[in-house]
């Protein structure tokens, strides 16, 4: 991949020690070393400094400043609810992906106030920094699926949203300020509504994938909520991470949407059927699977049309569940050793 005209230097990954951001950042210093330079703003919710070292494959540094610095990232501890440290760190980004949220549905139906602050008054401080920036950085922000809720299926980037958990709504209010901003600010900010990621690296991930197999790992019993019927659209990291960095070098001059998932319709029962199918492999023992009460917020169904993004962003996801679940599980054994 080659660098755009418009000469992307500086990135600013907010939540970038996270299962996602880690990834990304290893892909992009594999591909372009030292013509980056990437900042993280993280206040260690959801990783550590330990996974991006990992990810990297390198030790932890500070410098002079009390920044922390892992093979020339910088890592600033704290929080995108703080407007000082978010300014100054945005002035002097080239282009935000912004990966920092609550990423939980049921906590956000617990505590919808907190969800809020987080996702979207968050959100607004790293756009409105962008605005007030001299260099007017894009955000590459990292939307839901959940921002539609309970919609005709497959959705697009047309479908009419209707959340159905305060994390979904935080998710569609943060895309209609990237839209306005962009509008009335004349910027070009790209949101990206992700499926259900998957993959190794995914330790500390709350998706449903690592969460079984880490249950597994534990000899715990699988508990599917509802009836396993309910549908998600999967998505493996790295077709993930290529649809982040294909965004950030988008020469896109407004406001752009798209869907990035596989396009295709997973049930939870044949997630689990596939892990255990996995583990007996691996010669483990199969684990055990119940059932219980269908969870609060949880969309029945869920399959997007990807379409625009293989039109406009020249992306489509190339590894398929089956492959994508057998290199997550062996990921997590090779953990164990």
């Amino acid at each position: 991949m080659v660098l755009m005209d418009f000469m992307v230097r500086k990135i600013l990954i907010t939540g970038g020690l996270g299962f996602i951001g880690s990834s990304l950042i290893a892909s992009l210093k594999r591909q372009y070393a030292d013509q980056i330079q990437i900042t993280v703003l993280d206040n260690s919710s959801y990783g550590g400094l330990g996974q991006l070292a990992s990810a990297l494959g390198c030790a932890i540094r500070s410098d002079e400043n009390s920044a922390t610095v892992i093979d020339n990232v910088i890592v600033h501890h704290g929080d995108v609810t703080e407007q000082n440290t978010v300014q100054t760190l945005v002035d002097d980004a080239d282009a935000i992906v912004h990966l920092a949220a609550q990423v939980s549905v049921p906590l956000s139906t617990q505590n919808p106030a907190q969800d809020f602050e987080q996702n979207v008054v968050g959100l607004f401080y790293v756009l409105d920094a962008a605005r007030m920036s001299d260099r007017k950085p894009k955000i590459v922000f990292a939307s839901s699926n959940a921002a539609l809720g309970e919609v005709e299926q497959p959705v697009s980037e047309v479908s009419l949203p209707k959340p159905i958990s305060p994390y979904g709504a935080s998710k569609l209010a943060s895309e209609t300020f990237l839209q306005a901003f962009s509008h009335s600010y004349g910027m070009n900010h790209v949101a990206l509504r992700f499926g259900n990621v998957f993959g190794p690296g995914s330790f500390s991930n709350t998706g449903v994938v690592a969460k079984f197999i880490r249950q597994a790992l534990g000899g715990e019993v699988l508990e599917i909520y509802g009836d396993g019927a309910q549908t998600r659209d999967f998505i493996y990291m790295d077709d993930l991470v290529r649809s982040i960095e294909q965004a950030v070098f988008l020469d896109n001059t407004d406001f752009e949407l798209f869907q990035i998932s596989s396009g295709l319709e997973t049930t939870v029962s044949e997630v689990v059927e596939k892990i255990c199918q996995e583990f007996v492999k691996a010669g483990l023992q199969q684990p055990d699977v119940k059932y219980g009460e269908k969870r609060s917020g949880d969309i029945v169904r869920n399959v997007s049309d990807v379409s625009r993004a293989k039109d406009i962003l020249n992306w489509h996801a190339k590894t398929s569940f089956d492959e994508g679940i057998a290199k997550t599980v062996q990921w997590f054994l090779d953990q164990q050793e």
